[in-house]
């Protein structure tokens, strides 16, 4: 619920939910719609760190249990990783929809969201890292004036 005093045992549950969540998710999509079938264990492994996010957003309704996953978030906005992470679902999910979209009305087209949803997610990912990579390298900062 969010109130475990154990941060690992926290973060295996929410991002195991998450991801069981989105496996789930794209199992539904591929059994309902047409078009390519995704495997629904890398759409969950893309999906854990956004619905992560989602899921510790939700509790605000927890009274005691507000506060707890707003600083959980925040933690995980703020380490360079874990925001990778995160900009990486966020991408694989929007490309990922986007294919499964356009399959279902392009009239027989069977783009396969794999293809399109890995590039887009280490794109996003590798980006923040690489930012902060530059940002923190002294040669660049001498010519910053």
């Amino acid at each position: 619920m969010g109130l475990g005093e154990n941060l690992p045992i926290q973060q295996v549950v929410d991002y195991g939910a998450a991801g069981l969540v989105g496996a789930g998710a794209q199992q539904l999509n591929n059994m309902v719609l047409d078009g390519s079938d995704p495997n629904p264990l890398l759409s969950g492994a893309l999906f854990a760190p956004l619905g992560t996010a989602m899921l510790r957003g939700s509790r605000s309704l927890i009274p005691n249990a507000t506060q707890r996953n707003f600083d959980l978030n925040m933690s995980s906005f703020q380490n360079p990783y874990s925001a990778a992470a995160y900009n990486a679902s966020l991408a694989g999910a929007v490309a990922g929809a986007g294919t499964s979209l356009y399959n279902t009305v392009a009239g027989g087209a069977d783009v396969d969201n794999n293809m399109v949803t890995i590039p887009a997610a280490l794109l996003a990912g590798a980006f923040p890292l690489v930012s902060r990579m530059i940002k923190g390298t002294s040669s660049i900062n001498r010519y910053r004036g």
